[in-house]
């Protein structure tokens, strides 16, 4: 198989330098942020000449980003120059702007480069031409400067990338009485980016019933530990091995990027256990998986994935207490075993929630959520426009009230405003969470992506 084609942000840097002023300022300026930004692994194309009094070179800028396609322009603002300049240098780009300002010092008798005064002059004049602007205010050599640039740089790869994603529904479908889970494929392309890849579920049998129990017992010997094993008869363990080997082989043939696993009823009609492990398994490897067949749920995961780089909590609303504010989730066992506290305490069981459904039980991942700072967000869609729902809590010490992963958490808002906020911004039953406060990068996510946020 081809290896994936790696995708780069393209970042454009022009720096503002009246004649009037001190424009060599800005050419240094220029210099320094061209080989630092570089060094971020993004393709840089910078326009060597300061944008200054004459709309000669402005044009020029235009046309030059305008022809390679920029992601993300950068203007530093050496010294103020003429709004309509920026205007020129703009027109033709509907990428975000980010203007970088180095703050003059107090008790000098007149500014040497009026800064402040050019980029409130030109940013507000942006801002009316339905330009996406974005200020710093900072030293141009300060690390703390540079790192909120790095972050926009992150944030907007990560928007980058979710235009070649592709996220599996393996097994075609959504499971039958979910319509929460329901989505909108041309918008989902259209507003976020990712492409849908139909897994048929003929497909995902044939490669089951292509595996050996050689094969089976192999993968078993080298991903669970024999002493963490709990009343698993070896025809589940074998086949709950194969669904995981099967799986992994359609998410690479596929070059899928997270999944949303249609569990039931298909395996159950073909007599196949559930795929909890599999799912558990593939989120270690950095493949987030959503069961239930809940694309969104996917494409939730694997956002929150690629903004924090840690493993992803799927889980129901399971209970809330209205007066502690504080809410239990569960799910049958699916959970990256990076969430757990301890790996030693895992518990490999077989999966007792499907008794009776006339299913096979199949391997589950048994552990509660290891507490800390997390985020609830998750995607979705009401009328065809897409927004995020966002909420946040502590997650505390839990004991296993049921089986699988459960997790309790202290909400930072009370229970009854996020139950309502839920419901009346359509979100799905499916709760994703991550580990961290990352409100503030949500927040720029969706402002960079035109997504409406709710925040609970």
């Amino acid at each position: 198989m081809e290896e994936k084609m790696k995708v780069k942000l393209t970042v454009g840097v022009v720096v503002t330098g009246s004649e009037a002023l001190k424009s060599e300022k800005g050419a240094n300026i220029y210099e320094y942020m061209v080989d630092k930004i570089s060094s971020l692994g993004v393709e840089v194309v910078g326009f060597d000449k300061p944008i200054s009094q004459g709309a000669g070179v402005s044009k020029q800028a235009s046309l030059f980003f305008s022809k390679n396609n920029v992601d993300l322009l950068l203007v530093i603002e050496g010294t103020w120059t003429y709004d309509n300049l920026l205007i020129d240098v703009t027109k033709f780009l509907n990428c975000p702007i980010i203007f970088w300002a180095t703050p003059e010092t107090f008790n000098v008798p007149f500014p040497q480069t009026c800064t402040l005064v050019g980029i409130t002059q030109t940013c507000g004049t942006l801002v009316k031409m339905d330009k996406k602007i974005k200020v710093i205010l900072d030293d141009i050599y300060r690390e703390e400067g540079f790192n909120k640039f790095k972050n926009y740089i992150h944030i907007l790869s990560i928007i980058k990338k979710l235009q070649f994603t592709n996220i599996g529904l393996i097994g075609g479908s959504r499971c039958p009485g979910m319509l929460d889970t329901s989505f909108h494929e041309l918008e989902l392309r259209k507003q976020i980016g990712p492409e849908v890849i139909y897994v048929p579920s003929s497909d995902l049998l044939s490669e089951i019933n292509s595996i050996t129990d050689a094969q089976a017992e192999k993968v078993q010997k080298e991903l669970i530990p024999d002493d963490q094993i709990e009343n698993v008869e070896k025809d589940i363990m074998l086949q709950s091995m194969k669904i995981y080997i099967a799986t992994k082989k359609l998410v690479e043939d596929y070059e899928l990027d997270a999944v949303g696993y249609k569990c039931w009823p298909d395996l159950r009609h073909a007599n196949i256990c559930s795929p909890c492990f599999t799912l558990s398994k593939l989120s270690d490897e950095g493949i987030p998986c959503a069961c239930e067949g809940d694309t969104m749920g996917a494409v939730s995961m694997y956002i929150l994935q690629l903004l924090t780089g840690r493993n992803v909590y799927l889980g129901d609303f399971l209970k809330a207490d209205t007066k502690t504010n504080e809410a239990q989730y569960f799910h049958c066992g699916a959970a990256s075993s990076n969430l757990a506290k301890d790996k030693k305490e895992i518990i490999y069981r077989k999966n007792a929630q499907y008794s009776d459904y006339d299913w096979i039980d199949g391997l589950i991942v048994d552990f509660p959520l290891k507490p800390g700072r997390i985020t609830f967000a998750r995607i979705g869609e009401i009328k065809s426009k897409y927004r995020m729902v966002v909420y946040t809590g502590e997650a505390t010490e839990t004991d296993m009230f049921v089986r699988g992963n459960p997790a309790r958490v202290k909400l930072d808002s009370s229970a009854e405003d996020v139950v309502n906020g839920l419901i009346q911004n359509g979100s799905g039953h499916h709760q994703i969470a991550v580990h961290g406060d990352i409100l503030d990068n949500l927040k720029l996510f969706c402002e960079f992506l035109n997504l409406d946020l709710a925040v609970l």
